[in-house]
C-alpha cells in the first residue's frame, strides 16, 4: 500500500523528505534546495498527506524504506 503512495510523490517532495531523513530542519532544507522555508513546508505537508502520516519523520522513513528496502530487514 505504501508503495502506491510513494509512487505519487513528486521528485521535489522526495528531495525534501530525503533531507528530513538526514535530520535537517526546514530552514536548512530551504537553503540546501534554494527554496523558501514555506515552500519546503508545503512540499513536506503535501507528501505527508499523500503518505497518510501525521509526522514528517514518518514520511521520510516510508520514503527511505521504499528507496532502499534491503537496508530495512523485516
Amino acid at each position: 500500500m505504501n508503495a502506491d503512495r510513494v509512487k505519487r510523490l513528486t521528485e521535489k517532495q522526495r528531495e525534501c523528505l530525503r533531507l528530513v531523513y538526514r535530520h535537517m530542519e526546514t530552514k536548512e532544507i530551504a537553503r540546501e534546495l534554494g527554496l523558501s522555508p514555506d515552500g519546503v513546508t508545503q512540499r513536506i505537508k503535501s507528501a505527508m498527506k499523500t503518505l497518510g502520516v501525521d509526522r514528517r519523520r514518518d514520511a521520510a522513513l516510508i520514503l527511505a524504506e521504499a528507496e532502499n528496502p534491503n537496508a530495512y530487514p523485516r
